[in-house]
């Protein structure tokens, strides 16, 4: 199980941010973000559990930077699971929660979106790079996807 924090939020009817990091960084890394993003929503943040020459992770990569897909299916699998449940734990609808990811946890999330009908559907994600990984077979037309400051 990834190391992660809760914040309860002052608003509930906001939707909760699964906050992912990006390498090197851990469950504090965004939470400025978060702060800006909706500072009354509640926030659940991962600590990836994928080690790279010391610096945290959420799946693994190649000497050359491209990822390692199995790496990926594998991770993302955990990560959609541990979300569930911890939505479930701390009382709010995964559905409304919005992915909010940087580079490496920007991939994560994007893999989930394209890869899981449970996955996210609502996301914020800064410096995604595409994973080479297959569309999906399945609509994104009621996602919201903010790419970089761009709305898809």
């Amino acid at each position: 199980m990834m190391e992660h924090i809760f914040i309860p939020g002052k608003n509930p009817a906001l939707p909760p941010l699964v906050l992912l990091h990006g390498t090197g960084g851990d469950e504090h890394s965004l939470l400025q973000i978060a702060e800006l993003i909706a500072p009354d929503a509640a926030v659940l943040a991962f600590r990836g559990d994928v080690p790279e020459q010391g610096a945290n992770r959420f799946f693994t990569r190649y000497m050359d930077g491209s990822f390692d897909l199995e790496s990926l299916a594998e991770k993302t699998e955990q990560l959609m699971v541990q979300t569930a449940k911890l939505a479930t734990e701390y009382d709010f609808r995964l559905e409304n929660a919005i992915a909010v990811g940087y580079s490496n946890g920007a991939n994560i999330a994007a893999n989930a979106i394209l890869t899981r009908e449970d996955g996210f559907r609502k996301a914020i994600l800064f410096h995604a790079m595409p994973s080479g990984a297959a569309m999906p077979d399945f609509s994104l037309a009621s996602a919201t996807l903010f790419f970089d400051g761009r709305c898809k």
